[in-house]
């Protein structure tokens, strides 16, 4: 298992939001060449950059990538069936003034996008060339990096009652869903969050068991690919808990980044 790995990611996204509940918080299973953060005009906004590309600089999902997937000038794909927004930006970003081709293959979804909540998971990773130096629109399986990212500012998780969620995963561009009536269970009783999602390709099914940190509104702990294959799990809580009004996003990792695979969903109930 990642756990050297997973804990520095962890550590990582500790120290961007620097208290319990104050502004961004994420999470990725490699650091190397994806970047998260605030978006460079638009400050407390979730982003994302490519390491050496457009001078580092970070762009909202919501107001550029989004954006870009929905101009039909440019191009990229969104299912609504899953939620899936689809991005390979050196095919669908050819036209664009500025050199954004190297930004690679996104694959993210909003936990809630009816509810306009600026908290994203999904994967990315570069775009592979054929041997011409052409981009081909396909990612490179070395390179694959899963992330949630979000703004916490004003989350709260309680120290007593039950939630639960509809979560959904994102695995190699598959859609990932929730298993049993209650999807995702967080107990804050015991501080336990526990939850299965399935799927139908190289996941597919991923059960995660996680101790909460209400301090940080943040969780920790096990994962388990497609029955027997152990890994890690971490994530935030996004919102308020107690009001029903909140959200979950995670990733959970693997020796196999294969079966890496990102998490999230919006709170469906609570009970005192």
């Amino acid at each position: 298992m990642k756990v050297k790995q997973l804990t520095l990611a962890m550590i990582a996204s500790l120290g961007v939001m620097g208290s319990a509940q104050a502004a961004l918080v994420y999470g990725q299973s490699d650091t190397t060449n994806l970047l998260l953060g605030s978006a460079y005009n638009l400050s407390g906004t979730a982003a994302g950059g490519v390491q050496g590309q457009l001078l580092n600089l970070k762009a909202s999902f919501e107001d550029h990538l989004v954006s870009f997937i929905n101009n039909p000038n440019y191009g990229g794909t969104y299912d609504p069936a899953t939620g899936i927004y689809g991005l390979a930006a050196g095919i669908d970003l050819a036209s664009i003034p500025f050199p954004h081709t190297g930004l690679g293959v996104w694959k993210f979804k909003n936990v809630s996008p009816a509810a306009s909540n600026d908290v994203w998971f999904g994967e990315w990773a570069k775009e592979v060339k054929d041997s011409a130096g052409n981009y081909t629109g396909a990612a490179d399986a070395a390179t694959r990096t899963v992330f949630y990212i979000g703004n916490n500012t004003g989350a709260s998780v309680p120290n007593a009652g039950t939630a639960t969620y509809s979560v959904s995963g994102i695995n190699n561009g598959n859609n990932l869903t929730a298993t049993g009536a209650n999807t995702f269970t967080a107990n804050f009783n015991n501080a336990t969050l526990t939850g299965q999602l399935t799927g139908t390709g190289t996941v597919s099914s991923l059960q995660v068991n996680a101790d909460i940190d209400a301090s940080s509104a943040s969780f920790y702990g096990t994962a388990t690919a497609n029955g027997s294959i152990a890994g890690d799990a971490s994530g935030h809580f996004f919102g308020n808990q107690a009001t029903n009004t909140g959200s979950l996003a995670g990733i959970a990792q693997f020796d196999d980044r294969n079966l890496d695979t990102a998490f999230g969903g919006v709170q469906t109930s609570y009970t005192p």
